[in-house]
């Protein structure tokens, strides 16, 4: 009696190891998915601004996704975090006022 607890137990311990790996297979795939998705979107950074309004505006009414275009809006508080994202490269282009664009 005492051998078959054993051997049960083992069993149930095998089931969980390989039912655990196998969720961390999928978790592996789903996020190699999302960064390939992800890395074919045109990421832009904004800021809660008046400057970045027509884009919020265009994001809402879904103007991109009637064009087929996958346009990601990346918030940053501050135009400094929107520079040094564009330098970074993890944007590919940054909503910014004139007055800013001028100096750049």
């Amino acid at each position: 009696m005492k051998n078959i607890t054993i051997l049960l137990f083992a069993f149930v311990v095998f089931l969980g190891g390989c039912a655990n790996n196998s969720s961390r297979e999928q978790e592996k795939q789903e996020k190699e998915k999302q960064r390939k998705l992800d890395s074919l979107a045109l990421k832009i950074a904004v800021t809660p601004t008046l400057d970045c309004l027509p884009l919020f505006i265009a994001k809402e009414r879904d103007m991109f996704s009637s064009k087929e275009l996958d346009v990601r809006l990346k918030r940053f508080k501050a135009d400094m975090d929107c520079d040094t994202a564009f330098v970074s490269g993890s944007v590919d282009g940054m909503f910014s006022d004139l007055a800013r664009t001028m100096r750049i």
